[in-house]
């Protein structure tokens, strides 16, 4: 003999039945409150009305509460900040590994175990060949400029006698930070990177021209317990710059951090972009991405046009290596930001 079932229960399995149906599998948070209508069934049950307004009451009962999506959206950040702290690291880790000179000795490396831990001797040689020759191609100014020059000039210098053609639409001068180094024990203007100093000294000379305006520094801790942007305020200080002039953006670890955390501030207004010359093209395309149209101020140009020939021009130095290692880096950058769809 079959045992009637409880109208209340019916009702239940048919509407979580309707919801997988018509909702799809993304949709099956109604399992998760079956128990919750199952315990109000009996208050539900008692209701007076129309099957149309039970169901509807029931509806509403399936549905999550707010705190239940806050939770979610919270484990959701939570997860995409893991990732994007092991992405960060990943790129920090392993970027230098293709540095020209660690390229170089990677394979001079293998030169010398071909050498002398295998039969293989004219592979070994060859090898050894190829690391000394690209290590001392570039070591000379006329390769590594050609390697770093498309991209210190694809943005042309602000000329002064622009300045003023933009000075009622542009409120902000944004610099980026370049590197730095927090040690109390040496002068503030040696704390911060020879490519950050030359920025912000860019930024101060505009600054100057356009009244009004104001100078946001930006720059987080990174592996320094001291956000670079204090550090650069510290120096903007120190060189007449008034604190009420300047804004710091304390919290970002790369260019990319650097242009959301900018967006926020900035807004819609229009704001002067001041950085490297070869760090230029990856930042104003990251910036891009994000809907906003900084006008650019290359500065700390390492490619000069030189007039005259000296010694120093047919030898091999560390110069000419630290332009290569420039160019290498931006480049790797560019390669990133267009594999994460950031550019």
């Amino acid at each position: 003999m079959l045992l009637p079932v409880k109208p209340n229960i019916v009702n239940i399995s048919v509407i979580k039945i309707f919801f997988l149906w018509g909702k799809g599998p993304t949709e099956f948070f109604f399992q998760n409150r079956v128990c919750d209508i199952r315990n109000k069934g009996t208050e539900a049950q008692s209701t007076k009305g129309t099957m149309k307004e039970k169901i509807a009451g029931w509806v509403e009962l399936a549905k999550p509460n707010n705190s239940e999506l806050s939770c979610k959206r919270r484990r959701k950040r939570k997860e995409e900040g893991g990732f994007e702290q092991i992405m960060f690291l990943f790129k920090k880790i392993f970027a230098p590994l293709l540095f020209p000179v660690s390229v170089c000795l990677e394979i001079m490396i293998l030169g010398l175990y071909l050498l002398f831990f295998t039969k293989k001797q004219k592979t070994g040689k060859f090898i050894m060949l190829i690391g000394v020759l690209l290590f001392a191609s570039l070591s000379y100014d006329a390769v590594s400029d050609r390697l770093l020059k498309p991209l210190e000039y694809q943005y042309p210098p602000l000329a002064l006698n622009s300045v003023s053609d933009i000075s009622s639409s542009a409120k902000w001068i944004v610099v980026l930070g370049g590197g730095h180094t927090s040690d109390p024990r040496i002068p503030v203007t040696s704390q911060i990177s020879d490519e950050s100093l030359v920025r912000l000294i860019e930024a101060i000379r505009l600054f100057k021209e356009l009244p009004g305006c104001k100078l946001i520094l930006s720059g987080g801790r990174c592996f320094d317990p001291v956000p670079e942007a204090e550090t650069m305020a510290s120096v903007a200080q120190a060189i007449g710059i008034n604190r009420q002039d300047l804004v710091l953006e304390m919290v970002s670890r790369d260019t990319k951090d650097q242009a959301e955390n900018i967006r926020s501030i900035v807004g819609n207004n229009k704001f002067i972009l001041v950085t490297s010359a070869s760090h230029m093209p990856r930042t104003i395309a990251l910036f891009k991405k994000l809907g906003m149209d900084p006008i650019p101020a290359p500065t700390a140009h390492r490619v000069k046009e030189k007039h005259y020939i000296s010694p120093h021009d047919f030898y091999p130095g560390s110069g000419a290596l630290s332009k290569a290692e420039r160019a290498v880096y931006e480049y790797l950058g560019i390669a990133w930001a267009k594999l994460r769809d950031q550019i």
